[in-house]
């Protein structure tokens, strides 16, 4: 997985995440990749959230761009989705953004 951090999304059209860090972490088993594991991976390295923040997780879907394949990561079944991709993906690239609340 291609994580990346400390950036933001550019609006649309063209859309790119920019200013940001990219940390690739190997996941041993795609079926233990869960909202806990990876709150867990942005906590040991230190991101941490801006006060009056919300922290927004997307993925991008391997067959699309960010402008047609990214998809955020809200309940279960997204995390479900990204397990499935991980065992036929070599890199599956996941984002964090903070909206100001």
């Amino acid at each position: 997985m291609r994580l990346h951090y400390l950036g933001k999304f550019t609006p649309p059209p063209n859309r790119q995440y920019v200013d940001g860090v990219e940390l690739f972490v190997d996941l041993v088993a795609a079926e233990l990749f869960t909202k806990e594991l990876l709150e867990e991976i942005i906590d040991e390295i230190g991101y941490l959230q801006p006060e009056n923040t919300r922290v927004r997780i997307y993925y991008q879907h391997p067959n699309g761009d960010l402008e047609t394949g990214l998809k955020e990561l809200v309940v279960d079944e997204d995390f479900q989705e990204i397990n499935h991709l991980i065992n036929y993906e070599d890199v599956l690239n996941v984002f964090i953004e903070y909206e100001v609340v």
